[in-house]
C-alpha cells in the first residue's frame, strides 16, 4: 500500500461520515461534549469530568481552559481515575459506542462509494477502500480510539502531577516499545 493510501483512505471514509448517513441524518458521535461553563451547570461528578477529559480530543478556547481548571481543582481525586484509564483503556460501554459509530460511518462511506463517489482517490486507493471489511474498519477505529483515550489519560496525569503520575509517565517515556512513548515524553516537559 502506498504511504498516501494510509493517509487518504481513512480520511475519505471519515469524509463520507461527515456528510451524514443516506437519509441525511448526521452520523452518530461517540465522544462526549465538553462541559458547559460552571455557571450553566451543576458541578460535574468526578467520573463525568474524567470521561469528558478522556474523550475530548478537540477542546480549544474557553471550554478547554475551564476543563483544565476543573481537572486541576480535583487533581488528587482524578489521579486514580486517570491511572485506571491508562491501564485499562476505555470502558466496554464506551468502546461499544465507538464501534456503533464506526459501523455507521463505514456504511455511509460504503453507500457513497457504491454511488460512484471517489473522494478524490485514485483507482488503487478506491479498490482498497472497497475491499476493506466492516470488521477491519471498526477494529482500526477502535484501536485509534483506545490509543487516543490512553493518550488523554497521560495528559491528565501530567496535569494532576502526583508522584504516581510522574513515575508512570517516566516509565512509559523510557519504554521504546510503547505507542504512548512520545506522548509521555511530551507530557513530562
Amino acid at each position: 500500500m502506498h504511504e498516501t493510501s494510509r493517509i487518504w483512505l481513512p480520511l475519505a471514509l471519515a469524509l463520507a461520515a461527515c456528510r451524514g448517513t443516506a437519509n441525511g441524518d448526521a452520523a452518530p458521535s461517540a465522544s462526549a461534549a465538553p462541559p458547559a461553563p460552571p455557571a450553566q451547570q451543576a458541578e460535574l461528578s468526578l467520573g463525568e469530568l474524567a470521561r469528558t477529559w478522556l474523550t475530548n480530543d478537540c477542546a480549544t478556547g474557553d471550554d478547554h481552559a475551564q476543563l483544565v481548571a476543573q481537572i486541576l481543582q480535583y487533581a488528587a481525586e482524578l489521579e486514580p481515575l486517570f491511572l485506571v484509564a491508562l491501564d485499562e483503556g476505555p470502558p466496554e460501554a464506551l468502546a461499544s459506542e465507538v464501534d456503533a459509530a464506526a459501523q455507521a460511518r463505514f456504511r455511509a462511506a460504503r453507500q457513497e462509494l457504491e454511488r460512484g463517489e471517489t473522494f478524490g482517490l485514485g483507482d488503487e486507493e478506491l479498490a482498497l477502500a472497497k475491499g476493506r471489511s466492516l470488521e477491519q474498519f471498526a477494529a482500526r477505529v477502535r484501536a485509534g480510539f483506545d490509543l487516543g483515550y490512553r493518550s488523554q489519560a497521560i495528559l491528565g496525569l501530567a496535569l494532576v502531577g502526583g508522584e504516581e503520575s510522574r513515575r508512570r509517565l517516566q516509565e512509559i517515556a523510557a519504554d521504546d516499545a510503547s505507542p504512548l512513548q512520545s506522548t509521555a515524553r511530551a507530557a513530562l516537559k
